[in-house]
Order: C-alpha cells, then sequence, then structure tokens
C-alpha cells in the first residue's frame, strides 16, 4: 500500500488488489445484483398487492359505510406504498454498487470502483438510519406502554 499526499492535503491511499480479492469482488457484485434484483421484483409485487387489498378493503367496507367498523383502504394503500418506497432504496444502492463494481473490475476503471462503492457505504447508511429510526419509536412506544400500564 503505498500513501501519497495531494495538493489538497488530502491523503490518498493506492491499495493492488489481488486475483484473489478480485475474485471475493466479482462474486460479491454478482450476489448483491441478484439480491437488488429480487428487491425490484419484491417492490413490484408489493405494489401490485397494496392496490389489490385496497380495491379488497373497499369491496368488504361496502356494506360497512355507515358503521364505525368501516375500513380506509386509501390510508392502507399510502402506507403500503411508503414502506415499498422505503423498502427500495437500498435495492438501489445495492443494484449501482453491483454494476459499478462489475464495470469497474471488468474496465479497470478507477472512478466506477469509488462510484461502487460510494453506493455500497450509502447502501449501509440507508440501513442504519432506518435501523436507528425503528429502534426510536420501539423505545418510545415501550415508554408509552409502561406509562399507560402505570396511570
Amino acid at each position: 500500500m503505498d500513501i501519497n499526499e495531494t495538493l489538497d492535503g488530502d491523503l490518498t491511499f493506492e491499495f493492488t488488489l489481488s486475483p484473489e480479492m478480485i475474485s471475493f469482488l466479482r462474486e460479491t457484485a454478482r450476489w448483491a445484483k441478484f439480491i437488488a434484483i429480487m428487491g425490484f421484483l419484491s417492490a413490484g409485487i408489493m405494489i401490485v398487492l397494496s392496490f389489490t387489498m385496497g380495491f379488497f378493503v373497499d369491496l368488504l367496507g361496502a356494506g360497512l359505510e355507515d358503521s364505525e367498523m368501516a375500513l380506509p383502504s386509501g390510508g392502507l394503500v399510502f402506507v403500503y406504498l411508503l414502506s415499498t418506497l422505503v423498502m427500495l432504496m437500498p435495492v438501489i444502492y445495492l443494484y449501482k454498487f453491483a454494476s459499478n463494481m462489475q464495470l469497474a473490475l471488468n474496465n479497470n476503471d478507477q472512478l466506477a470502483l469509488r462510484d461502487s462503492f460510494k453506493n455500497l457505504k450509502s447502501h449501509y447508511k440507508f440501513y442504519g438510519i432506518v435501523l436507528a429510526i425503528s429502534l426510536g419509536l420501539v423505545s418510545l412506544l415501550f415508554l408509552l406502554m409502561v406509562m399507560f400500564i402505570m396511570a
């Protein structure tokens, strides 16, 4: 590994990838692309199911319009579409990682390699943020439940 200092003071590192490392990255990129494509298919299925479920909720709730049992299908469709969007973002980052990694390894392209790792970082950063928000909401719900029980 060589360390060079650029004119603006940033340190740059030059790595040499062994054939074994390149093989690992190629295989990782193939699996990442497969997982991303399955994620795109899952998102498409979720979108279709959200509208289908909304249609069936409307059919089930048609006779209950005047009662308190009426079901809000629009809200249900919105929640499913929002969850699909949340699920789709890391899949997009993962697909971009895989595509750029394959391009970088096939063409010895440094910029594609940089973009590949940038997308991998964004993929994990997104999951980390969603996890932190989820843990915060679960903690809040737990505290509210404890306060409700104590009251």
